[in-house]
């Protein structure tokens, strides 16, 4: 009777770990472009600004539990085009893209290091991941918290936001006659994936 107990527990064991492991899925995914947008904002001395980032591509290996829910990122590298900042007004296109240096330092690339935490909250996940970022030829290591969702089409949306300080990175906020950038910036980005 003992042998048959353990016997039927050794199953059930090996019928949940099989199951757990069928749930879990491996998935490199692509960023959709079109729907995802990068977004980097400040201050200045007469008013808040904002620039579209219209060229960036991405890596991301993720594991995908039931429902499509993030379990955890293997891999995130991200790659945005300084060259392709556009607020809409030219000279002020001009005076960041000089400010990070775009002509030699065409590309701000971010490359997660390893998860710092995950938790799973009702309908999204809060993953913290640490990595390096590098901007102007400068790389430094940040911690970046993004929130998993997975929106009513069934598609995996990642928002995430950084504040960072452009001295840090050896950026002088720009400055155009009496109007100075403040020192820090948020990028934020809102990634749909597939």
């Amino acid at each position: 009777m003992k042998t048959n107990a353990k016997l039927l527990y050794v199953l059930l064991m090996l019928s949940f770990l099989t199951l757990n492991s069928i749930l879990l899925v491996a998935k490199n995914v692509k960023i959709d472009t079109k729907k995802s947008s990068v977004e980097i904002s400040g201050t200045s001395t007469l008013h808040d600004w904002k620039i579209k980032v219209l060229n960036f591509k991405g890596d991301l290996d993720v594991e995908l539990g039931a429902n499509n829910q993030i379990e955890t990122f293997k891999s995130v590298n991200l790659s945005f085009f300084s060259t392709s900042f556009s607020s809409g007004k030219k000279s002020m296109d001009n005076k960041i893209k000089d400010a990070v240096k775009a002509e030699k330092y065409p590309m701000i690339g971010f490359t997660m290091d390893k998860i710092k935490d995950i938790k799973s909250l009702p309908n999204k996940q809060m993953i913290i991941v640490s990595g390096k970022i590098t901007i102007a030829g400068v790389s430094k290591n940040i911690e970046i918290t993004a929130w998993g969702t997975v929106n009513a089409a069934g598609e995996i949306v990642i928002i995430a936001k950084k504040d960072i300080e452009m001295t840090d990175f050896g950026i002088e906020p720009p400055e155009v006659f009496f109007i100075k950038a403040g020192n820090k910036v948020e990028i934020r980005l809102t990634l749909f994936i597939s």
